[in-house]
């Protein structure tokens, strides 16, 4: 986007897992998107690995929509 509402949604991500990471027995965060567009490649460019989809989970307007089930595990993240 033209804004940069993109990149501060991409930052927003990559703290995602610092911030789990000081939590007490954190091991694994688990998000789900939409399975096209930019969430899913910012997910990924921070590590985050595809698991699985969804089918028909996300009901809008008169569509569903697919989303894509997206992890990452406290020994996979890379700090920085």
């Amino acid at each position: 986007m033209k804004d940069g509402s993109s990149d501060r949604g991409l930052i927003f991500i990559r703290f995602l897992p610092e911030h789990f990471s000081t939590l007490a027995g954190w091991f694994t965060s688990e998000e789900d998107v939409v399975q096209w567009g930019a969430a899913i490649r910012a997910y990924a460019r921070v590590g985050f690995r595809h698991e699985g989809i969804r089918r028909s989970a996300s009901k809008v307007g008169a569509a569903r929509w697919y989303l894509a089930l997206t992890g990452i595990l406290r020994d996979e993240w890379a700090p920085g």
